[in-house]
């Protein structure tokens, strides 16, 4: 028969090695997805704070010189176009914001990321020029899953970008007869 001591001294040696696995298990946690990034907007109800960055930085590459030059102004449309992306992926059927949720949460992870578009990084330091880079090899790829990507990144930003009233002024269109 085996004997097992169950003593306090063995209760604080489990407790200390459970600790540490679960304080290397948040480090590899936060370093495989891109941790905690900042929310642009203060209420999205179907973007998450890492699909909103991921969308702001692919507005960034795609859009380039039609964003506003002014820093301010280009923060604020950005703002604007990611919430009305967020507005607008809440009118899609359920199957299509789970797939957008999807193609957010593949690209929030980083091995996911590292396979679908060839960067570790997180977004929030990711340079213009990388992003660029990145949505053109997703554009070129031979593989149909990274195609579909592009075009529904590059889609989104434009539709997102041009439906913001405030894009719609910057380009003499006073907006659409029927509201």
């Amino acid at each position: 028969m085996i004997r097992t001591r169950h003593d306090r001294r063995s209760f604080l040696k489990g407790g200390l090695v459970a600790t540490v696995a679960l304080a290397t298990g948040g480090v590899a946690a936060a370093r495989l997805t891109d941790g905690s990034p900042a929310a642009l907007l203060d209420e999205a109800a179907n973007l998450t704070p890492a699909g909103q960055q991921i969308m702001r930085k692919v507005m960034i590459a795609v859009l380039g010189d039609m964003l506003p030059d002014e820093p301010e102004a280009r923060d604020a449309a950005l703002r604007d176009a990611v919430a009305e992306l967020d507005t607008t992926i809440g009118a899609l059927p359920p199957h299509t914001q789970k797939e957008l949720r999807d193609l957010f949460g593949l690209l929030s992870f980083a091995p996911t990321r590292l396979a679908l578009s060839g960067r570790w990084g997180g977004w929030q330091d990711a340079e213009t020029a990388e992003v660029t880079a990145l949505m053109a090899g997703l554009r070129d790829s031979g593989v149909s899953l990274r195609r579909f990507a592009y075009v529904t990144l590059h889609d989104l930003s434009t539709l997102s970008y041009y439906a913001s009233p405030q894009a719609m002024l910057a380009m003499g269109y006073d907006g659409p007869l029927i509201t």
